[in-house]
């Protein structure tokens, strides 16, 4: 979805707006769709007799195959996005940094069989999804796939829900689910019929099971994306403080048990392990950027984070050192694993998208079939961030 971010392809992008939009979807973006639903979606692990079939390297094999055999439609170039370029950037760096990572095996093996299939993904979104109706298909097909995710977290009877024993805990999967929250709202606002009721029922089924997580960072994307919307929507101050109350009403009604419990204690700093634990995020957070700033240039290597920040951890009551944490903060890691360099790359392609997306938002007529999307990614953004 690059192709809607980049400053040199906006002017193509509203040239053909209403034509090449309007053209048949080819048969590569299957391939595509097949992709993201396992990679971002993890289908897989909804269903665990796919587990077996190996879909990871399945569907990526079958999607570049799909993408030679059928008609190019894409005349834009892979390096005609300068986000694609940082991300290439991000690569190549970590190559570099590899061999002086503080776990040098992990660090290959993430950069070859990880890092280098989020490049394939980059390429095909970019050389596939070319018409309106093949973004609509991806928003399907990812989105399908987390609400059945979401579902399957509502019913685990748990009180932290998450789907169980995959790639989404309860923090990851209300990551995912605040993400493709514009989504199926701006969508069920394109859509009409059936489809605008399939897209409402995603909305509602997305914020029954982030708040079934119970997840505090998931509880502040949440307030991003909806603060997004109402801006987007140039919703006024006098409804959106109506609106507010109402949604706050109906989070108090309907959320879980303890959840409201759980949300104050981001306000109560006595009782938030985070914020008094030598392992609470705050000390992990300062550690990493300790690292960071021991090692500015290749940082400690990619996906050395938890290795490396173990070498600073001493717990202050058992005296016992090497507890592996996670980063839990994106900018964070990034700083810490590849340097300052990396996390320069990687804001840069953050803000390069947001700036892209408002000026094209401002530039397409209004009755463009992409605004839908255009608004939807801005404020996915927001909530990516926060």
């Amino acid at each position: 979805m690059d192709v809607l971010t980049d400053d040199r392809n906006r002017n193509e992008l509203l040239r053909h707006s209403g034509t090449i939009l309007e053209k048949r979807a080819n048969i590569a973006i299957w391939g595509l769709i097949l992709v993201i639903m396992v990679s971002v979606g993890r289908i897989q692990e909804i269903i665990p007799a796919l587990v077996a079939l190996k879909l990871g390297k399945v569907s990526f094999g079958l999607a570049i195959v799909l993408y030679f055999v059928s008609p190019k439609q894409s005349e834009i170039k892979f390096f005609s996005t300068s986000q694609i370029k940082y991300i290439v950037a991000l690569f190549l760096l970590g190559l570099v940094s590899t061999p002086f990572s503080f776990w040098p095996g992990q660090s290959f093996n993430f950069m070859v069989f990880l890092f280098s299939y989020s490049l394939v993904l980059f390429f095909l979104l970019i050389k596939v999804a070319t018409t309106n109706s093949d973004l609509k298909i991806i928003v399907w097909g990812g989105g399908i796939s987390i609400v059945l995710h979401g579902l399957k977290a509502l019913m685990s009877g748990v009180e932290r829900a998450s789907a169980g024993g995959g790639s989404y805990d309860p923090n990851d999967l209300a990551f995912v689910l605040v993400l493709f929250l514009p989504l199926f709202y701006f969508s069920m606002k394109n859509e009409r019929g059936m489809p605008r009721l399939f897209m409402a029922s995603f909305l509602i089924i997305s914020l029954a099971a982030i708040m079934a997580t119970q997840s505090r960072g998931g509880f502040l994307g949440l307030l991003a994306v909806l603060l997004g919307i109402a801006i987007c929507e140039k919703i006024n101050i006098v409804k959106m403080v109506f609106g507010s109350g109402v949604l706050l009403l109906v989070f108090l009604i309907i959320s879980p048990t303890g959840y409201v419990d759980r949300m104050s204690t981001m306000l109560s700093p006595e009782q938030d392990y985070n914020r008094t634990e030598s392992g609470g995020r705050i000390e992990i957070w300062k550690r990493g950027i300790q690292l960071m700033m021991e090692n500015p240039v290749l940082g400690v290597g990619p996906a050395a984070f938890e290795v490396a920040e173990a070498t600073k951890h001493t717990d202050v009551v058992t005296g016992i050192s090497g507890k592996w944490s996670v980063a839990h903060n994106s900018f964070v890691q990034i700083g810490t694993e590849l340097g300052i360099p990396g996390l320069v790359l990687f804001i840069m392609i953050l803000v390069l998208s947001i700036r892209s997306l408002r000026r094209l938002r401002r530039e397409l007529p209004e009755d463009s079939e992409l605004r839908w999307l255009v608004n939807a990614l801005e404020v996915s953004f927001y909530g990516y961030i926060v």
